[in-house]
C-alpha cells in the first residue's frame, strides 16, 4: 500500500513570523484585503464589536471581501457597508449547523437563492465541489459551481494545503489539485484559499501561460 504525507508540519519557521494584524496587512499596501470574521458571537462574548470595528476602518484600507460562517452577522453588516466590500458566506462541513438559522450548511446550499439575498458568494471546503469516495478517488464534480454562477454568486474554495490527505487522482502533486478546480472543461472557481500560496500561485500562473489567459483573470484569493 502507499502512504500519503505525514500529518505534521516542520517547525523550521516557528516563532520567526508573528501574527499579522489588519493594520500590519494594510501597511503592506496590498491591492485587496480579505477579512474573515469566524464568529461574531466570540467577539461579543469578549465585549468587542467587530461590526463597528470594520465599519470604522480607514477608507483607504482596501477591504474587498468580508467572509463569515455567521449568516446573522453578514445580514447585519451588509446593510451598512453600502457596497464597500463583497460579503461571502463561509460554509463549514455540510453536517455542521449554522447557529442563526438552525440549518446545516449542506441544507443552506440547497437554496442558493436565499444566500444570494445577503451575500455575493460562498466559500466552501474543496469536497463540496470535487467529492472523494472512501478509497480517496475522485467522484464526479457536484453542480455547486454551475448553480452558484447561474445566480451570479462567486465560488471560492478552501481547505487546501500541501501536507494533508488528498485524492490519489492527483498523484501526490498539490499543484494538480489546484488545477482540477480551474482547468477543467465544465467550470472554474473564482478563488482558492490555501495554507501554501506559492504552490497555488505557481499552478495558476502555469495555467495562464498554457492557455494564454490574461494575468488579471488569473488572480485568486
Amino acid at each position: 500500500s502507499v502512504i500519503q504525507t505525514i500529518f505534521s508540519r516542520p517547525s523550521t519557521f516557528d516563532a520567526i513570523m508573528g501574527m499579522y494584524t489588519l493594520d500590519d496587512m494594510a501597511g503592506l499596501h496590498p491591492q485587496q484585503i480579505w477579512v474573515n470574521v469566524e464568529f461574531d458571537g466570540f467577539y461579543r462574548d469578549h465585549n468587542l464589536d467587530i461590526e463597528d470595528y470594520l465599519l470604522k476602518l480607514p477608507k483607504d484600507y482596501p477591504i474587498a471581501y468580508i467572509s463569515s460562517p455567521d449568516i446573522s452577522f453578514l445580514k447585519s453588516i451588509g446593510g451598512k457597508l453600502k457596497g464597500r466590500a463583497k460579503l461571502i458566506l463561509r460554509c463549514l462541513a455540510d453536517n455542521v449547523t449554522e447557529t442563526s438559522v438552525k440549518k446545516s450548511y449542506g441544507e443552506i446550499l440547497k437554496d442558493l437563492k436565499s444566500v444570494k439575498a445577503f451575500a455575493s458568494g460562498i466559500m466552501v471546503p474543496r469536497n463540496y465541489v470535487w467529492p472523494v469516495n472512501n478509497n480517496l478517488y475522485l467522484l464526479p464534480p457536484t453542480s455547486l459551481v454551475k448553480d452558484a454562477h447561474a445566480l451570479g454568486l462567486e465560488v471560492h474554495v478552501g481547505s487546501f494545503a500541501n501536507d494533508i490527505l488528498t485524492s490519489y487522482n492527483y498523484s501526490y502533486d498539490p499543484a494538480a489539485e489546484y488545477l482540477q478546480f480551474i482547468n477543467n472543461p465544465d467550470f472554474t472557481v473564482d478563488g482558492l484559499m490555501t495554507d501554501f500560496p506559492p504552490t497555488a500561485s505557481g499552478a495558476v500562473g502555469k495555467h495562464c501561460e498554457l492557455f494564454h489567459v490574461e494575468k488579471a483573470k488569473c488572480i485568486f484569493g
